[in-house]
C-alpha cells in the first residue's frame, strides 16, 4: 500500500475547487499506520483530518466536483 502515499506536485486536477481536507474519500490521518501513529499531517494550519466514523455524508465540495465532473446542473 506504499502506493498510496506517492506525492504529486503537478498534474493534480482540483477541477477550480480548493483542497478538501474533509472530504469523505480522504484518508485518516492514521491511515495504513502500523503503530497508531499519523501517517499524514495537514499542511493547512489548524486543520484535524477526522476519522473515517465521522464522515458519514459527503462535503459540499464532493458534490460541487462531482457535478462538475460528470455535468450535473
Amino acid at each position: 500500500m506504499a502506493y498510496n502515499f506517492d506525492k504529486y506536485t503537478s498534474n493534480v486536477d482540483y477541477q477550480g475547487f480548493g483542497y478538501d481536507y474533509y472530504s469523505i474519500m480522504h484518508y485518516e490521518s492514521t491511515a495504513f499506520s502500523a503503530n497508531g501513529g499519523p501517517t499524514i499531517v495537514a499542511k493547512q494550519v489548524g486543520v484535524n483530518l477526522l476519522p473515517s466514523y465521522q464522515k458519514s455524508s459527503l462535503t459540499a465540495t464532493d458534490v460541487a466536483e462531482i457535478r462538475k465532473r460528470y455535468g450535473c446542473a
